[in-house]
């Protein structure tokens, strides 16, 4: 599991990094074994001000190969933004072609 992390407007501090770590060992388990030793994560976190409120937006990108899975979600809170982007991930994964191996037997 590779994860590159990267803020944008905010100061990336040490409970928010371990609590990302966390929540993306929490997202891989949900990736098919068959692809988790070439799963790349990147997450981006970014602060915005509009009109006085501070709004914070959790982009995240998951690399599965030839597959590919984004969620982006912005709110008021960046634990909130994280956890939202992390379930959307988790859903996209429900729907992944899971590659079956079917035997075709010649036929006499």
């Amino acid at each position: 599991m590779k994860v590159h992390i990267a803020a944008k407007g905010l100061e990336l501090t040490d409970e928010l990094e371990k609590y990302a770590h966390h929540k993306l060992a929490r997202l891989n388990r949900k990736v098919p074994r068959r692809l988790r030793a070439e799963a790349g994560y990147e997450l981006s976190l970014t602060q915005t001000t509009s009109k006085g409120a501070k709004y914070n937006t959790c982009s995240i990108v998951l690399t599965l190969g030839e597959h590919e899975c984004m969620a982006k979600e912005t709110t008021l809170h960046m634990h909130a933004a994280l956890d939202v982007a992390v379930v959307q991930i988790e859903q996209q994964l429900k729907v992944l072609p899971r590659r079956r191996r079917r035997i075709s037997w010649p036929r006499p």
